[in-house]
Parts: C-alpha cells; sequence; structure tokens
C-alpha cells in the first residue's frame, strides 16, 4: 500500500516586506501520513531533537529549551504519549 504525506504549514509572518536587511521568519511544518492502518498497539517512536546552541540562545532562552526537552524526554520515558 503507498502511503502519501499531506504537508500543512503555518508562517510566523504573513507578509514579508522587501528589505536589504535579513529578516526572520518560522515555519511549522506538520506533516500526516494518508492511507496507513492504525492499530492499538503502540508503534515505536523514533525523535530527532535539533538544539539551537548559537550565541542567540544564551542564557534563559537556552534554559528554556533544555527544560522542554527534559519534559519531551519524561514523558517519552513514561510512555504517556498518545495520538
Amino acid at each position: 500500500m503507498k502511503a502519501d504525506i499531506q504537508l500543512q504549514w503555518k508562517t510566523s509572518r504573513s507578509v514579508l516586506p522587501a528589505s536589504g536587511e535579513q529578516q526572520l521568519v518560522y515555519i511549522l511544518l506538520q506533516a500526516t501520513p494518508q492511507g496507513v492502518v492504525h492499530t492499538d498497539s503502540k508503534l515505536p517512536l523514533n525523535l530527532c531533537l535539533v538544539l539551537d546552541r548559537s550565541s542567540s540562545m544564551r542564557g534563559e532562552r537556552l534554559a528554556q529549551v533544555k527544560e522542554a526537552t527534559h519534559r519531551i524526554m519524561t514523558i517519552c520515558r513514561m510512555g504517556t504519549i498518545s495520538r
């Protein structure tokens, strides 16, 4: 069975004005498999977290990312992720 993937995205800005300076836009991309049969058993999860450790993430920002990462890891270890 061939499964398609539906992509949906949302940007942090609806308009990006022309400018000679660098601009920042965040994009949230959601990929949803289509045509996949769901079972009652839990499937294994392969999760990759990419953390930004650049100088812009120093201090409170990096602390928040680390805390969120720890929470995600705790939830995964507890097996409380549901569909």
